[in-house]
């Protein structure tokens, strides 16, 4: 993402150090998971990452929409 961010900002919009703290609480919860590994009792966290992962669909979903031909193509 640091090498892309020119590209991933026209998507996500922000700052990259933002969206940097928020894939790091995303890798950190993927991590945990895909070691079959109890992600524990932070309910604040994973609330977290569900509102980060919501706020992702809906960026990308805005950005598909902007950049789709009129055609309807993509």
């Amino acid at each position: 993402m640091c090498l892309d961010w020119p590209w991933f900002q026209k998507v996500l919009g922000g700052r990259q150090t933002e969206w940097e703290k928020e894939f790091r609480l995303l890798n950190q919860l993927r991590a945990t998971v895909a070691h079959s590994r109890d992600i524990g009792e932070d309910a604040k966290e994973r609330y977290r990452a569900v509102s980060v992962c919501l706020e992702l669909k809906e960026k990308i979903g805005a950005w598909r929409a902007a950049t789709r031909s009129p055609a309807g193509g993509t």
